[in-house]
């Protein structure tokens, strides 16, 4: 051995490290290791993230005459004592190697603040700590632990310990603190002394885990945990910003506090004794097993899901290591099944099953978990996103004169997105401390979830029997603003009239003003009116009347809006056809709508059967009576049938009523006014008359002696013909799509120098497109609007500043008469920001769907908070913002929007399938690279076919617009674990447009093929979540 080291001192540098390097391969390669796999982990991370303070911390009171120096003794006597830190670490060819030192020198610095009152000691303190607890560690120089002691008088010290992760866990600053203060007084026991034999070390505890690890009992811990955590996944907890990626991360934390009255701890001990005396509980419930409950119950209303887990810390120390400082600590995974609205005592039972089953397969370590059980690529942490931590009494511990309480100061570090505590005094009293990632919550969403606890926990401690579901989180004024400061628009001012009734008043008022344009045809609102008198009249002898539908062929031309509003004035309902509707399409509909009476165009060739009556709206007399029909309307009649996109495959007739339509017209003049200038306005309606849309435009605009001007198909489809249409007719208002208006400002912006209003919905308003608007039209006002077919045209609006900088633009608050409520899925009301399903209330609400009752009776459904009145559920995804304001966060089905459209997928899906070479479908929507305009795209399992094929197909019973813009022909569509679709695996289209069917894309179908072909960042997202497991 001598010779040895007398060689090894003849290397130089250079090839001291390539022998250490091979000495390590070779003590890797027989087993010798002496890192546990918590520690592995934590390097590895160092090395990704060096910025990062993966620190422990302890806190304790010292009380009574101290002698600082013989302090600093006993704290380097203890540190010599431990073998992790006499010794830093060093990396070699990329391996951690733990390195002894010759000498560690660890100081204990003295801040005096005794001079200070008690609160500004207490935030001086808690300054110290987290300037401690953010300095990163050396880890090459030993040891690997810094101790502050503060002077707060005399013979009152606060002491605060800061260790590395690699060296130590919780427990084990409670365990150093305890022995310094027994060195301190001279007090240490024979356990605190190294003995004559060989004394524990950690390096021996991560031998013998290792050496576990290759047992059977080891194995049918891992199978548990397969089963039990198999398919988990992420906690999607809503934060108020996003998740930073790898390398970006700082821990920053902060936590706020509850102290639990006593008669509800009382109430808790109740529930988890009569728990554990229930028929059928496997495990005793505890006071913690009751807390959990509430909080999975809160996290479950936040996030939407039923399936949830936490992370719970549990001892990991055998016997053997006792006295031993290192990061024993290990984490167990409690995986919650919430699904069935099981009630709060059951719950409680499941947690208090699952937590003992956790505990007897607890030596499993964490780490290989995160190895073993398969990882999405999801950035959030593995298995777990939230802990739950049980922290005992402070340990008191009293030595010649000396108390040494630890205490609990607010984590300055966060290194899960929340950890709940439940800590228990000496009193036995209680207390909650909340602590948050400061990178993803707000102080203020961090307090709500702990206010929103307290209220459920009270709730279900009162009825332990009640179902999940009905627990209320909210207090009540917090459900009072969701559920009607926010969530009600202002009430009419005065009641609404029915629209046709408008448009008499106007022919009465201002018989020569231009009413609507349409190319070379003008018709003012004296002929408007006569006309539509003179057809309402014929309609009446043909039959139509209150309930009665009558078809129009919608064509862009002054004849239908004089057949619309002949309809209404006969009392009869109108049906809106696309003159491109495909055959069988328009067929349907008829049937299905019961269609005695078609109003159509002379060119148009007839499809239809031979049974409706067809009136040729530009030959139609002009000899009949024209004065105004007298009979009367009822307002809950019937005015107008729209089809939208069905996902069956058919499409599906949404009934509008009268009341209806004429509720949404006067709260369009309620909220934009006289100001808004449509009595004299060019009105532009882009939006087709199929497009329940039409309504904005059409009936304001003619209710309020405005000009409505129609442009023809072709120039609604040319940015430049309409520039040029705008000019001609001096355009004062727009209403249209914004991927539409977005090519005319950046086409035709000097068209547009008239407008003097705009309107955009039917898609999501980019906010890029807010600021170009105000750039090219600064004195406009420009409004974001949003409603579905069923909520008749609008429900709520937004008006864009001209100083708009945010990243998204709302959809506004509700309109007059509207009422509009974010709800989980179990109709409860969700707080401000967190997402949740958009149900609208109130007058603009329709019947429903023709012909289909279960279909409405899903739809639309009692409004649980307000008796008496009617829910519809949109399928949009919205959340509450902070000042009262709705945010669209898109669809929670297949349905979506293009260009104004709306657009069920699985219609499109069916009717693909239905083509004989085709044998499966699946249409996604994906945003265009250049444009951020959505798209669609077919993928497409079939035999010889191609796209041209595929689009005859598609437009024998589907409208233009629901054409795929691209198709990738697949051999097989990949699957996920259960067997359904897999629409995040899907191949991107931009690798490969249009190919044909003798040219297929392979789903990857095994790790290598697939880190073969990744990129670089790709590789490093891989690498990032293999260590996220170092998280203790």
């Amino acid at each position: 051995m001598t010779s040895r080291r007398e060689d090894i001192g003849n290397l130089s540098a250079e090839e001291k490290r390539r022998l250490l390097a091979e000495l390590l391969v070779e003590k890797r390669s027989r087993g010798v290791d002496r890192f546990s796999p918590l520690q592995r982990r934590l390097w590895v991370l160092r090395r990704m993230e060096p910025g990062i303070p993966t620190h422990v911390l302890g806190v304790s009171e010292v009380r009574g005459p101290l002698d600082t120096a013989a302090l600093q003794e006993a704290v380097r006597a203890v540190a010599g004592r431990h073998e992790l830190l006499t010794g830093g670490f060093v990396e070699v060819e990329g391996e951690p190697v733990w390195a002894p030192s010759t000498s560690v020198w660890l100081s204990v610095p003295v801040v005096d603040v005794s001079g200070l009152a008690p609160d500004e000691q207490d935030r001086e303190i808690g300054r110290l700590v987290a300037r401690e607890a953010a300095q990163v560690f050396d880890l090459a120089t030993a040891p690997l632990m810094r101790i502050s002691l503060v002077r707060r008088a005399p013979g009152h010290h606060t002491m605060v310990v800061v260790a590395h992760q690699l060296v130590m866990d919780q427990a084990s600053v409670g365990l150093l603190i305890r022995e310094i203060a027994r060195t301190y007084t001279g007090t240490a026991t024979p356990a605190d002394m190294p003995s004559g034999g060989e004394p524990a070390t950690f390096a021996g505890f991560a031998e013998w885990q290792r050496e576990r690890l290759a047992t059977p009992a080891a194995a049918q811990d891992l199978d548990h945990w397969r089963h039990r955590l198999g398919g988990l996944p992420d906690l999607n907890l809503p934060s108020d910003r996003p998740r930073p990626p790898m390398g970006g991360r700082s821990l920053s934390g902060a936590g706020h506090h509850w102290r639990v009255p006593a008669g509800l701890a009382a109430r808790w001990k109740e529930v988890a004794a009569q728990t554990a005396t229930g028929p059928t509980t496997a495990a005793p419930a505890t006071v913690p097993d009751v807390l959990l409950a509430a909080w999975l119950t809160v996290l479950s209303r936040y996030s939407g899901q039923r399936d949830l887990a936490v992370g719970l810390p549990v001892p990991g120390r055998p016997d053997e290591w006792a006295n031993v400082l290192g990061p024993f600590e290990n984490t167990v995974v409690l995986r919650a099944d919430l699904t069935g609205d099981p009630t709060f005592a059951a719950l409680v039972a499941q947690i208090a099953d699952a937590r003992a089953q956790a505990m007897e397969h607890r030596e499993t370590p964490f780490e290989h978990l995160v190895d073993e059980l398969p990882q999405g690529d999801s950035t959030a942490p593995p298995l777990y996103q939230v802990r739950f931590v049980e922290d005992e009494p402070a340990e008191v511990t009293s030595h010649a004169g000396l108390e040494w309480r630890q205490t609990w100061t607010d984590a300055p570090l966060a290194p899960f997105d929340l950890t709940l505590r439940l800590t228990t005094a000496d009193d036995g009293t209680l207390a909650v401390r909340l602590d948050y990632a400061t990178e993803l919550f707000d102080a203020g969403t961090a307090a709500s979830m702990l206010l929103h606890l307290r209220t459920l926990a009270e709730a279900a401690t009162e009825q332990p029997g009640q179902v999940l579901s009905a627990l209320p989180m909210l207090p009540p004024d917090e459900y009072a603003r969701l559920t009607r400061e926010w969530a009600d628009g202002p009430a009419h001012t005065s009641e609404p009239r029915l629209v046709h009734r408008l448009v008499e008043e106007q022919a009465t008022r201002n018989p020569e003003a231009v009413a609507v344009a349409a190319g070379p045809e003008r018709l003012t609102y004296g002929e408007l009116n006569a006309q539509a008198n003179r057809l309402a009249r014929h309609l009446r002898k043909l039959g139509a009347g209150p309930e009665k539908r009558v078809g129009v062929i919608a064509e862009r031309t002054t004849h239908t809006v004089t057949a619309l509003l002949a309809v209404l004035k006969a009392g009869a309902a109108y049906v809106p056809l696309d003159p491109d509707t495909p055959v069988e399409r328009q067929r349907f509909i008829l049937a299905d709508a019961g269609v005695e009476v078609l109003l159509a165009h002379s060119h148009h060739q007839r499809t239809w059967p031979e049974t409706v009556t067809t009136i040729t709206l530009d030959n139609f007399g002009s000899g009949a009576d024209d004065t105004d029909l007298d009979a009367p309307i009822d307002p809950d009649g019937l005015a107008y049938i729209i089809y939208t996109s069905g996902s069956t495959g058919t499409p599906k007739g949404v009934l509008v009523s009268c009341a209806n339509v004429a509720h949404a017209t006067a709260a369009r003049q309620e909220v934009f006014g006289e100001s808004s200038g449509v009595a004299g306005a060019a009105y532009l309606m882009l939006a087709p008359f199929t497009f329940d849309a039409s309504a904005a435009g059409l009936y304001w605009t003619l209710g309020h002696g405005g000009r409505l001007v129609l442009p023809d198909p072709v120039e609604v489809q040319d940015p430049r013909l309409l520039g040029r249409l705008i000019e001609q007719h001096q355009v004062t208002h727009l209403d249209g799509v914004p991927s539409q208006y977005a090519v005319m400002l950046d086409v035709q912006p000097q068209a547009l120098k008239t407008l003097r209003f705009c309107v955009l919905a039917g898609e999501a308003l980019p906010a890029a497109l807010v600021r170009q608007h105000y750039e090219t039209l600064p004195e406009a006002p420009l409004h974001n609007e949003y409603g579905p077919t069923e909520a008749t045209v609008w429900s709520t609006f937004f008006r864009c500043p001209p100083d708009f900088d945010g990243d998204t633009v709302p959809i506004g608050r509700p309109v007059p008469g509207a009422r509009v409520l974010i709800l989980d899925e179990d109709l409860n009301p969700l707080p401000q920001g967190i997402p949740g399903h958009l149900h609208i209330g109130g007058t603009g609400i329709t019947r429903g769907y023709l012909n289909r009752p279960a279909l409405t009776a899903q739809h639309y459904t009692p409004d649980p908070h307000h008796p008496g009145q009617r829910l519809y559920h949109t399928g949009d995804r919205a959340r509450w913002l902070p000042d009262g304001t709705i945010e669209f966060l898109g669809r929670t089905d297949t349905q979506t929007k293009i260009r104004g459209y709306r657009i069920e997928l699985g219609e499109i899906e069916t009717t693909l399938q239905n083509h004989p070479a085709v044998t499966n479908a699946v249409v996604t929507t994906r945003h265009d690279a250049a444009t951020g305009d959505p798209r669609l795209t077919a993928y497409v399992i079939a035999g010889d076919v191609g796209r041209e094929e595929l689009n005859t197909h598609l437009l024998a019973s589907l409208p233009h617009y629901m054409l795929p813009a691209t198709y990738v022909f697949l051999d097989k569509l990949p699957l996920t674990p259960h067997g359904k679709v897999d629409r995040q695996a899907l191949p991107s289209p931009d690798t490969v447009l249009d190919n044909g069917p003798a040219r297929r894309e392979h789903p990857p179908t095994g790790p290598g093929q697939a880190v073969a072909g990744m990129g670089d960042d790709e590789v490093d997202a891989l690498l990032n979540s293999l260590m996220k497991g170092a998280r203790k």
